[in-house]
């Protein structure tokens, strides 16, 4: 079974899965495996920084990540572009794993606004109210507007759970949350 955990920004996508993670389970990470594709040297890396330049660069030669945030948070052409480059990387590296396992989950913020959907028996999706997201979001250095910015460039809350087979809400504290999970995973073994 291919399982995928997604939800909105600032939701707990982590968090679930950490805590699947402590239980025993291998979850698939799309965020770390983006960011070891922007190292020095990798495919995501040499394409970016042909398309972006040196802009997204650090003075170590390294991307900087909220150097191209604010590049492709403010405009939507150069969000298209560097998705266009990520996420067929993103997925090559997440079919290899995806055929190892006859149990496979994997965290994919993106899951809805892309096809990897297509590539999953069940979806799990973690939502937070607007506030404790943008609360969330504000704890991780973000500014208002930024946190924002990057809020409005998902799809809906409402069509994300159109498209999930379980929804779990996290606005209540880890215990909360941490009980949840338990009952999905009791309905899980179940199926």
């Amino acid at each position: 079974m291919r399982i995928a955990i997604s939800g909105t920004i600032g939701s707990g996508k982590s968090t679930v899965s950490a805590y699947l993670r402590s239980k025993g389970y291998v979850v698939f990470d799309c965020d770390k495996t983006n960011g070891k594709l922007l190292e020095p040297g990798q495919k995501g890396y040499n394409a970016l920084v042909e398309v972006f330049s040196d802009r997204i660069l650090n003075r170590e030669g390294i991307i900087d990540r909220k150097k191209l945030a604010s590049i492709v948070f403010s405009d939507n052409c150069a969000l298209n572009t560097l998705n266009s480059i990520m996420h067929p990387l993103i997925k090559e590296e997440m079919l290899k794993e995806m055929v190892r396992d006859d149990i496979f989950i994997a965290e994919v913020p993106l899951l809805f606004e892309t096809d990897f959907y297509q590539l999953f028996d069940y979806k799990l999706l973690i939502v937070a109210d607007y506030e404790i997201a943008l609360e969330r979001l504000l704890k991780r250095g973000l500014s208002k507007d930024d946190a924002i910015s990057r809020i409005r460039h998902q799809m809906s809350v409402e069509d994300k759970i159109s498209m999930s087979d379980y929804i779990i809400e996290n606005n209540h504290g880890l215990d909360e949350l941490y009980r949840r999970i338990d009952d999905w995973m009791v309905i899980m073994n179940d199926r």
